[in-house]
């Protein structure tokens, strides 16, 4: 019998936090944790030549996880005058995965700009129920019952593109693994809508059939194409044998505007993700 993976095994641990599932499976990659070799010979201004342990420039990829949801999943009950009642609810797909690129460039020997260029997909699907009563005028009786059922099915490509300020707890040529801070600002693009959406009626009176419509492809129009946000994080930068830096870290974002914002439908605000970084 096959044995799971190292990280579905992780997480399976009811509470295990995603991040340190990460950190578990960086510690067998990084021989950095007992010693840090450098890779990078520079010769400073007088000419000597120092080991060097954060490159000047570097370039890699990052991976990307969100331990809570992108959108909210919930419901919303309106009647509409006395006969009306409209019944509407929204559950999000999870898509908590994503990755790019990332970059840093060095200032000095401590501070260094991080530019990323990163994708993750967003879904759900929101149904809504539409419930119309016919009624005698006279008697105010109940005659019929309509029902109307609309699914609509989502899904969009979420580009994001933090630029942030990176503060090193180490110079860049102290040996040993070394944390960092950093905060900045993020945009934030959704592109690549696709819906479809499906309707049908139904009713108590027999006489009359169901009906089933599909499907309606026109895209969902995001309430925010694109979102400004704030951007805070902390990190660590470990080093292998061959000179390849993993950067485990955590990171929030907080948007400014909302990607869907038509209730129940919403995107959240506040974003919270664990990362893994390799570059060269």
């Amino acid at each position: 019998m096959r044995s799971k993976p190292l990280f579905r095994r992780c997480t399976a641990r009811a509470g295990f936090p995603v991040l340190l599932c990460l950190l578990a499976l960086c510690a067998p990659l990084t021989p950095a944790l007992r010693a840090q070799a450098p890779v990078d010979i520079e010769d400073d201004e007088e000419g000597e030549a120092l080991p060097a342990y954060v490159r000047r420039f570097s370039v890699g990829g990052r991976f990307s996880v969100l331990p809570l949801a992108q959108m909210d999943s919930g419901n919303l009950t309106s009647p509409v005058g006395n006969l009306v009642q409209v019944l509407a609810e929204t559950k999000a797909t999870a898509r908590r995965l994503g990755g790019g690129i990332t970059t840093q460039f060095l200032i000095n020997d401590r501070f260094a700009i991080g530019l990323d260029f990163l994708f993750r997909r967003a879904a759900y699907t929101e149904t809504t129920d539409v419930i119309t009563d016919l009624v005698d005028p006279f008697t105010n009786e109940i005659l019929q019952t309509e029902l109307v059922t609309t699914i609509e099915k989502t899904r969009a490509t979420i580009w994001e593109t933090p630029v942030l300020i990176r503060y090193f707890a180490k110079d860049r040529r102290e040996r040993g693994v070394r944390a960092f801070f950093e905060g900045g600002l993020a945009i934030r693009r959704v592109g690549n809508v696709r819906s479809s959406t499906s309707t049908s009626f139904s009713t108590t009176d027999l006489d009359i059939d169901e009906t089933d419509e599909c499907c309606d492809a026109t895209p969902t129009v995001p309430a925010h194409r694109v979102s400004l946000g704030a951007v805070f994080g902390i990190g660590f930068q470990l080093i292998d044998d061959v000179g390849v830096r993993v950067i485990p870290g955590v990171r929030y974002t907080r948007w400014f505007s909302n990607a869907f914002d038509s209730p129940p439908t919403r995107s959240v605000k506040n974003q919270l993700e664990a990362t893994i970084a390799l570059t060269f």
